[in-house]
């Protein structure tokens, strides 16, 4: 993937984080599914992985 293609993704994934965050923010039954658990560390760990390749791609000069 390109920078600018791995900067998109880094948004649109930043952004489903914060609506999954506010879900829970708004939750009134107290009880959290564990697959929206899932879901949410999921999303988080593939920001995770987005960041590290922008960092490489930085540190090795493999930007395109």
């Amino acid at each position: 993937m390109h920078n600018a293609e791995l900067i998109a993704l880094h948004g649109l994934l930043k952004v489903r984080r914060a609506g999954l965050i506010d879900r829970v923010a708004s939750d009134t039954t107290g009880v959290l599914e564990p697959a929206f658990v899932s879901l949410l560390a999921d999303t988080h760990t593939a920001i995770a992985a987005v960041e590290a390749e922008l960092a490489e791609s930085t540190v090795t000069g493999d930007a395109p």
